[in-house]
């Protein structure tokens, strides 16, 4: 909703849900370094949109973990965006499952961050409950704290027939957390 034609919509919702934040998807098809490097400026430039209306602008990472042009495309887009106007909403079970390493991004930049979604995953697979799968969520949550993260996602990626278990084992687990 970020393109012109449905920028006043998308104000409208945030507005309406009294949000602080709007948050991108990510999932986007780019063949190579340079055109990152352009998203990144969209980026920029969204989040300077954004910033007038008294809001941050997120970006939310899905598989931009495998190097195109000898870089990857998610460090691109950490070295390319205003600290300032961009933050990202860091998926720590899809930048594990694309082959990322969640605890590294958060020790290597650890103030681009405002929200993390916590994922599980084993065996290169996500649809656990946060707690059956290889993450090192003591960690993670440590350095989340110290990165001043402020907003937590479950999620679990379970099939629609699971998801409801996987989350109650998911909430049972981070209880033993008192840093989330």
């Amino acid at each position: 909703m970020f393109e012109d034609d449905r920028w006043s919509e998308a104000l409208e919702i945030a507005r309406t849900l009294g949000v602080k934040e709007m948050a991108c998807a990510g999932g986007i098809r780019a063949a190579t370094a340079d055109d990152w490097k352009k998203y990144a400026d969209l980026l920029n430039r969204n989040g300077a949109r954004t910033n007038k209306e008294g809001l941050q602008l997120g970006w939310h990472n899905h598989g931009e973990f495998k190097p195109i042009d000898g870089q990857v495309p998610f460090d691109i887009l950490l070295n390319n965006t205003d600290p300032a106007l961009v933050k990202f909403q860091i998926d720590v079970g899809n930048m594990a499952q694309a082959g990322g390493d969640p605890v590294a991004y958060l020790k290597n930049y650890p103030t681009r961050y405002y929200s993390m979604h916590v994922k599980d995953v084993k065996d290169g697979r996500i649809g656990f409950a946060v707690g059956e799968g290889t993450q090192d969520f003591p960690t993670l949550f440590k350095l989340a704290k110290a990165a001043n993260i402020h907003n937590f996602d479950v999620e679990t990626g379970a099939p629609a027939a699971e998801v409801m278990d996987k989350v109650k084992l998911s909430a049972d687990f981070l209880k033993g957390f008192p840093l989330v």
